[in-house]
């Protein structure tokens, strides 16, 4: 098992405040740094970087892990981040900061479980949120467009399997083969009941 990290990225905020009054006991008035409009192109920023950051690491209660293989492509996306950041002020910025795990302990107790099953909990969801997009033509079936497209999100997906785990691997197998199969209702179906068992803790937090 290679390194495993813990990705922590800041960014700033279009509500940082300068100062706060109090009006009375029932309200105050915030002072904000930056005017609407700057505000408006932080809060942008923000959301146009954070997909792109975070794709592919493991959501596991609030944290987003990677593997060194994922560390470059995170940073060069958080230095774009960063440059897009600073073009609407010199004093806005994003860092990312890896904090490693250790590597042999997960391997030996119950966390690699734990890992195991968010990756698979992610997988999961997102097989199953493309799959609710897609139109099957009369038999049931995938175009051809559409089945090429899902074969690149399963090669991309391969990615979350930071563990190098062979039963996680063995499941984006059974989904890629169930979609050469076409067979789409009855995939739908198996991942809609396992996301059922799944606990809402792998949900990600809000950079």
């Amino acid at each position: 098992m290679e390194q495993i990290y813990i990705v922590r990225t800041r960014m700033s905020s279009p509500n940082h405040t300068e100062k706060s009054e109090e009006v009375n006991e029932m309200s105050s008035l915030i002072y904000y740094r930056w005017n609407r409009d700057t505000r408006r192109r932080i809060q942008a920023t923000r959301m146009r970087f954070k997909g792109p950051i975070y794709q592919n690491t493991v959501s596991f209660y609030g944290l987003h892990l990677c593997s060194e293989e994922q560390m470059a492509a995170i940073t060069d996306r958080v230095a774009g981040a960063d440059a897009a950041m600073k073009e609407i002020h010199s004093d806005l910025g994003a860092d990312v900061t890896f904090i490693p795990l250790d590597v042999a302990e997960i391997g030996r107790g119950a966390l690699y479980g734990q890992i195991a099953d968010a990756i698979r909990a992610q997988i999961h969801d997102r097989t199953f949120k493309r799959l609710e997009k897609v139109t099957l033509d009369e038999n049931n079936a995938l175009t051809p467009r559409t089945k090429a497209s899902i074969r690149k999100m399963l090669d991309q997906m391969a990615a979350l399997n930071i563990l190098g785990d062979q039963d996680v691997a063995a499941r984006i197998a059974e989904i890629r083969k169930r979609i050469e199969d076409d067979a789409i209702l009855p995939l739908k179906g198996e991942l809609a009941a396992a996301l059922k068992k799944t606990p809402g803790r792998f949900h990600a937090l809000e950079i």
